[in-house]
This record gives C-alpha cells, sequence and structure tokens, in this order.
C-alpha cells in the first residue's frame, strides 16, 4: 500500500480521509481484502439487475415485512441472503454499552448498533451501491408503496448506513426467543435494564464482531471473534448485510432496510497512518504540550 502525502496540518480523522493522497491508499486496501468468495455472495455482483434477478427471491413474512433470500429449493425453508462488501469505516455507533448517554432518550427501543461505510469513489463500492438500488427495485415489485431508498453523503461520496436494532417487537416474536446480551455487548447490564419490557433480544438482532488475517494466498483470510470496542472510523472493513422491507407504524407504507449482519477489522494501516499524522501535527502547533496518543 503507497504512503500518501499527510496534509500539512491533521486535526480530525475525516480530514484526514478527505485528502486527495489518502483515497487512493483506501482503493489499495479495499483491493487487498477483498476475499475470495463466489459471486453470488458478493453485492457488487447484483449491479447486474440479470443476475440479481436470477439468483435471489423475496420471502414474505406474513407480517407485513419481506426479506431478500436465496433461490428456495423444493421441501426446503427460504434462506436469508447475507451479502458481502469491503468499505472504509466513516461513522460507528457500537457497543460496549457502558453509558446510559450512548442510548437515545426517546424511542430508546429503536436503539441500534451501527455504522457508515463508505468507498471513497472506490468503482466497486459504486458497483455495491447499484447493487442496492437494484435491491430495492426488486422489493418494490411486490411493495408498491416501498418508499425511495437514497444513499447518503460522507466526505464528498456517497455511503451506505447499517445497522440492528438491539431488541426487536413482542409482537414479532414470544419471550422463549428472548437472548441475554453478549457480555462483550452489555458488560454492565445498561441494556438489559433499559430496554427490559421493551421488546426482544433475538437472534436476529446480533451483529457478529470479527478480525480478519492474512491466509496463505490473496483473498484467503482467517477470521475470530473480537469485540466491538477495537472498531475506529478509518478501519478497512469487510460487512455482511441482509436486505429486508418493513411496514410503517401504520402499515401504509413500507421501507427497505440495509440489515448489519457482521463486520470484520481486515486493515487498521490507515487509521495509523492518521494517528501518526495526528502526533505530528501536535508536534507542529505546540511543540511544548505533552505528547498525546490516539483521540
Amino acid at each position: 500500500m503507497s504512503t500518501p502525502t499527510i496534509p500539512a496540518i491533521v486535526t480530525t480523522i475525516e480530514q484526514y480521509l478527505r485528502d486527495g493522497s489518502v483515497a487512493p491508499c483506501v482503493h489499495a486496501a479495499l483491493e487487498d481484502c477483498t476475499l475470495d468468495r463466489l459471486p453470488d455472495t458478493l453485492l457488487k455482483t447484483s449491479s447486474s439487475s440479470t443476475y440479481l434477478r436470477g439468483h435471489f427471491g423475496i420471502f414474505d413474512d406474513g407480517k407485513g415485512g419481506a426479506t431478500l433470500t436465496l433461490p428456495v429449493k423444493e421441501g426446503h425453508l427460504p434462506q436469508e441472503a447475507v451479502l458481502e462488501v469491503p468499505g472504509v469505516l466513516l461513522s460507528i455507533d457500537l457497543p460496549p454499552i457502558t453509558s446510559r448517554d450512548q442510548l437515545p432518550r426517546d424511542r430508546v427501543a429503536f436503539a441500534s448498533q451501527s455504522i457508515t461505510l463508505g468507498g471513497l469513489g472506490h468503482p466497486d463500492f459504486d458497483h455495491a451501491l447499484m447493487a442496492i438500488h437494484n435491491i430495492h427495485t426488486l422489493f418494490s415489485t411486490r411493495f408498491p408503496k416501498l418508499q425511495v431508498w437514497h444513499p447518503e453523503r460522507h466526505l464528498n461520496h456517497p455511503s451506505v448506513p447499517l445497522g440492528s436494532r438491539y431488541i426487536s417487537s413482542q409482537k414479532l416474536a414470544s419471550h422463549g426467543d428472548h437472548l441475554p446480551f453478549d457480555q462483550r455487548i452489555d458488560p454492565m447490564g445498561i441494556l438489559a435494564s433499559v430496554l427490559r419490557g421493551k421488546g426482544f433480544h433475538l437472534e436476529d438482532n446480533q451483529v457478529v464482531y470479527l478480525y480478519g488475517k492474512k491466509g496463505q494466498h490473496a483473498g484467503h483470510y482467517i477470521f475470530d471473534h473480537t469485540t466491538p470496542g477495537i472498531f475506529q472510523v478509518g478501519h478497512v472493513v469487510h460487512v455482511q448485510v441482509a436486505f429486508v422491507v418493513v411496514p410503517s407504524s401504520n402499515g401504509k407504507m413500507h421501507y427497505m432496510i440495509p440489515k448489519l449482519r457482521s463486520v470484520a477489522l481486515m486493515d487498521a494501516g490507515i487509521r495509523d497512518d492518521f494517528l501518526f499524522a495526528l502526533s505530528w501535527s501536535r508536534l507542529v502547533t505546540d511543540p511544548e504540550a505533552p505528547r498525546q496518543f490516539g483521540l
């Protein structure tokens, strides 16, 4: 991976990522961490509407919503399609939850673990965005009042918000389906306390956090579980995402939700470069100040 030309003075990770010399380094990291996968697991492959329509289906959940699925085999239940995309983290709202202030004051039942993913102009990420638009169009064939989906914009590039709520409505499950929060998610029991009686924490609400280590050949990685606390803006990650449609509270319209299933840390080099640039900038602007590390 090439070394970026460092801006004269660096103050934030957003400023660093916005610098023109950094984007090629992000692109190189994204290409380096592309996994050796079959095309049907990669989100970008569905930028072809023909491929999408021939390889995926829609399962109606009977409760006003739907899920993008793999082709249904005779005698088998539908299987959720989980698609993969690499990107750079542009914002994060992740556990562990160690303070009530990390959760919204209002509508706390809608609290979620979420990220914003970007590609800083990499064509593969642009193809992934087109795939999301195609998936939306596929859903719209079943849901005429499906609301428009638009990517967000960060650092002058399109980006995708991905998340998963901590709990599901009590209307969708029974108490027997409720799972305890993982210690790495809720080490102090704050989530369990605040969300008690407001819904159930189901397998469908869980996000898997991983880190990847390079294997023996290009595209091969070995993964192990990790804590969500290690993820930072600027990290290059590999994400798994599912797509669902949910009805509005009054049932008059529907929304497509890209649902976060897993996040794997693939490359921390961009973030590390920023921290060194930040340290140098602080030394230049205030040479008498004590040295600080991190943010």
